[in-house]
């Protein structure tokens, strides 16, 4: 075996659309690189295993847990308020602003979430960021 037969290995091709029992209809994206559905008007985003064809079961319970209840939305919300506490010129901006999308997957092992809660001001996108249930960070790019 030679170096190069690592990129011939096969990876199973991602499924189209997978129906979740809680999440409903999940559609493949290829841009994305991930399965794309929608709960309570929030978009979601399953980061895709090399292993599976379809977004395997820790993402799933991840993205259930996130979105069905409410851990999320408080941690986002503590979040906001930390950050208009340390920054108050942001305070306004930011109380405008709610969860657009959710981007989970796993690296090096650990559950990881990406929250978006869109632009503000100035054309700010702001997002969190979390491992498991931990917020990580919160910020904006320009």
């Amino acid at each position: 075996m030679s170096i190069f037969d690592i990129w011939k290995s096969k990876k199973p091709k991602p499924i189209d659309r997978v129906e979740l029992d809680k999440l409903g209809s999940v559609v493949w994206s290829d841009d994305d690189e991930s399965w794309q559905g929608l709960v309570d008007g929030i978009s979601f985003f399953i980061g895709i295993d090399d292993s599976s064809d379809r977004p395997i079961q820790p993402l799933i319970d991840y993205t259930e847990s996130a979105l069905l209840n409410d851990w999320l939305r408080d941690a986002v919300n503590a979040a906001k308020d930390k950050y208009a506490a340390d920054h108050p010129q942001f305070a306004d901006e930011l109380a405008d602003l709610s969860i657009e999308s959710v981007h989970v997957y796993l690296r090096k092992g650990s559950r990881h979430l990406n929250c978006h809660l869109g632009y503000g001001a100035s054309d700010r996108f702001w997002a969190l960021d979390f491992i498991d249930y931990r917020c990580t960070g919160m910020g904006f790019d320009t």
